[in-house]
């Protein structure tokens, strides 16, 4: 295999290939103790990035890594995880995993990652776009507004495995397309507004919960997918679908207390601690969804009770079950083959190892500011905000809504070392319903 060969697949030239001929490697600890002086092993490498990983044995086949759940596009952090974590390779954190024509399965993988990577951009940039239009123009609010929530739902639907074999550019247009038709069939019927918003939401909501608890996950929908080749670790759900996630919650919530009368706050408690068990260790692996859910129990509490005694008995019964919640959920993290960073850190913390703990903390508030720095995410974070501040004609009621998705959005962004997305997405499920409600009828 040459280098030219290897350009040829579509691949970067500065991307690292390793090639191995020998039948009787199986894992890593041979391959790092591999002879590497008899030429048998090509090594083309750029920095400390080493993507992708290709062995080619006897018996052919792939590495395939537990820590990004990624087949043959291993990476340099799968390598730092083994060095500094406590579990040794015999647990197969990365193994090989046997392939008749590891060769054209690299490519599908390639190819599959790159369509489904640029049409997340695509169906992105089409809802960012839609919610700019929304905003401007009120004739065009009603379609829009479905779409944008469409888009989301039907992300989800095509993470189905039936649809897998479609392209991703593909998934997207066919998204955006479906999400326009059906909004305009619905404006066209003249639906109730809020009714509609609801049945969508809870649809999207149960969804959500069933891909979570039947532990399946969105690796081939736009909104969601594992992205091999930027991402350092798997998430059982992605920083994206965390502001779905809690959006829709709250938007179901606040769009059915507007119709009927009624505390409706121990039943988003409820809700929510659910949410945090799709995002805890056993079933999302996403700490800062997990975080972000336990922050929206305390603001909603805060804000919405209005019993001081009520108030502080509810933050504190919340606050010992979440404590319960996380023993449980570390012990369950710290046993199994390769613990997240939950885990990690809590042990690192325990075992009195601060500059371990202060690294990994130090990394996500880089990762934060870089988000928070770089247009264009960051302007609708801010626009978002701007809007949640200066919304005219809303009751009391309602401006306390506006707290509750200001104060979580800023939560889910200081949380997630990728949360600005997540925020603008949460977002959408308070502003368009209380624009549309609010200004309808100017």
């Amino acid at each position: 295999m040459t280098e030219d060969e290897y350009i040829s697949w579509g691949y970067k030239s500065q991307d690292s290939i390793i090639i191995i001929k020998d039948s009787k490697i199986k894992n890593l600890y041979k391959l790092l103790s591999y002879n590497f002086s008899n030429r048998d092993v090509i090594i083309t490498s750029l920095s400390k990035i080493i993507t992708p990983l290709w062995i080619q044995t006897h018996t052919t086949g792939l590495l395939y890594s537990t820590l990004t759940k990624t087949e043959g596009f291993i990476k340099y952090g799968d390598f730092l995880t083994l060095i500094s974590s406590k579990h040794t390779l015999s647990q197969h954190m990365i193994y090989f995993k046997e392939s008749e024509n590891p060769i054209g399965h690299l490519q599908n993988l390639y190819h599959q990652t790159i369509s489904l990577f640029y049409g997340r951009y695509i169906l992105i940039g089409y809802i960012l776009i839609a919610y700019l239009v929304f905003l401007y123009f009120k004739k065009s609010r009603c379609i829009l507004g479905y779409s944008i929530f469409f888009c989301m739902f039907l992300s989800t639907v095509f993470g189905f495995h039936i649809f897998a074999f479609l392209n991703g550019i593909l998934k997207s247009s066919i998204i955006i397309f479906l999400s326009l038709i059906l909004g305009g069939v619905i404006c066209y019927l003249n639906l109730d507004y809020k009714k509609t918003l609801i049945c969508v939401w809870i649809s999207h909501f149960l969804l959500l919960f069933y891909f979570t608890f039947s532990r399946i996950f969105l690796y081939k929908s736009p909104i969601g997918f594992n992205n091999i080749f930027q991402g350092t670790r798997f998430y059982g759900w992605n920083n994206d679908l965390i502001g779905i996630f809690l959006g829709l919650l709250l938007g179901i919530i606040f769009t059915i207390s507007r119709t009927k009368k009624g505390n409706l706050l121990l039943i988003q408690i409820v809700l929510l601690f659910t949410c945090i068990l799709c995002f805890s260790p056993l079933y999302g692996a996403n700490v800062g969804g997990m975080l972000s859910c336990f922050c929206a129990i305390l603001a909603s509490i805060y804000i919405f009770e209005e019993v001081k005694i009520k108030k502080i008995l509810y933050i504190g019964i919340s606050t010992l079950t979440f404590l319960i919640l996380q023993k449980y959920f570390i012990l369950w993290d710290l046993n199994q083959t390769s613990s997240t960073h939950w885990g990690i850190w809590v042990q690192s913390i325990h075992e009195k190892n601060l500059s371990f703990s202060f690294e990994i903390i130090y990394g996500k508030l880089k990762q934060i500011f870089l988000f928070l720095l770089l247009p264009p995410l960051n302007i609708f974070i801010f626009l978002d905000w701007v809007l949640i501040c200066k919304l005219r004609n809303l009751k009391i009621y309602d401006e306390k809504w506006g707290k509750i998705f200001f104060i979580i959005s800023a939560g889910i962004i200081f949380l997630n070392d990728s949360g600005v997305l997540s925020s603008i997405y949460m977002l959408f499920y308070f502003l368009i319903p209380i624009y549309y409600f609010s200004f309808s009828n100017e």
